[in-house]
């Protein structure tokens, strides 16, 4: 039985081919080997190596050429059509008369003051922002714009105590 193909989640892990760790290396080639495999393709096919031109300094084995010759029985991957999550969506740079940008340079002033996702969430949109934020982003930053200000009024007001009068001698 074969299961949809990823090219997304094939790309990246073969991105991690190149790392400079033996072990992730490894890693990686068994699961992109895998992930071929559950598929129903072979690197071969995958590749295409029937349609690749060869060198004239490099020798065709034997199987080469007879892999060559043979039509090609294994199924091309077919592009799958993205998931939901990862589809364009509309994005806008300005919302309530503010830009995406000023309102992210004001959250990443106090950063250190916010829980991990958030710190994560807004080191990932910084660098982004200048393409516009989708809908569930805007939510975001709003949430942490009130957080914000709520933590902001909430700061503890120091009252001043008046001078301790000095004891009286006994």
């Amino acid at each position: 039985m074969t299961e949809p193909f990823d090219p997304v989640r094939f790309a990246k892990i073969c991105e991690m081919l190149r790392s400079d760790n033996p072990n992730e290396r490894a890693i990686a080639g068994e699961r992109a080997t895998t992930m071929l495999q559950h598929a129903g393709l072979t690197w071969t096919s995958f590749i295409g190596a029937a349609s690749l031109p060869t060198s004239p300094k490099a020798p065709q084995s034997p199987s080469y050429r007879a892999h060559s010759a043979a039509p090609q029985s294994q199924p091309q991957p077919q592009a799958q059509a993205q998931p939901s999550w990862q589809r364009d969506r509309p994005r806008t740079t300005v919302r309530n008369g503010r830009t995406a940008a000023d309102i992210i340079a004001e959250l990443m002033k106090r950063v250190d003051t916010f829980p991990n996702w958030e710190q994560a969430f807004l080191k990932t949109i910084v660098h982004q922002h200048h393409y516009g934020l989708t809908e569930g982003q805007w939510k975001s930053v709003e949430q942490m714009l009130a957080m914000k200000k709520r933590r902001t009024s909430a700061a503890p007001k120091v009252r001043k105590t008046p001078p301790r009068k000095p004891a009286k001698p006994s």
